[in-house]
């Protein structure tokens, strides 16, 4: 008896799995089955783009100043940025090589310089100057 619900468990969990992953590949592949979760999740990808070397870029060009934020704080690019922290140079080339979009790199250049002074004068430390780094609103 024991071995029975066992299996039956195990089967139930298989059969929910298969279920769910069979759902999330339909909404990916089909625009129809799409929920509002799955755009929030996914709403800045079409902003991910490849350079002529084959960088990873966000193109944010001709877009508003909250659509650049919120693409900003959902990228990828964001955390390399962070890791290249003390860096300031490194992280200012960054932000002109791998950024499109005038508002973005003014706010991210902005940000940099006003968190190095602060760094530099030591009104800061390494975890207060990467968590103000971290924020763009």
């Amino acid at each position: 008896m024991g071995k029975n619900i066992f299996m039956l468990i195990v089967s139930g969990l298989g059969i929910i799995y298969l279920v769910i992953h069979f759902i999330g590949n339909i909404q990916k592949n089909d625009d129809t089955y799409i929920n509002d979760d799955y755009k929030a999740q996914h709403q800045y990808d079409k902003y991910n783009k490849l350079d002529s070397i084959g960088e990873h870029i966000l193109d944010l060009t001709d877009t508003s100043s909250a659509i650049q934020v919120g693409a900003w704080n959902n990228s990828v690019l964001k955390g390399e940025f962070l890791n290249l922290f003390p860096d300031f140079e490194e992280m200012k080339n960054y932000i002109k090589d791998r950024l499109r979009g005038k508002i973005i790199r003014e706010k991210l250049i902005k940000k940099v310089n006003n968190v190095e002074s602060k760094f530099i004068a030591g009104l800061i430390d390494d975890e207060e100057a990467k968590r103000e780094l971290s924020t763009l609103k």
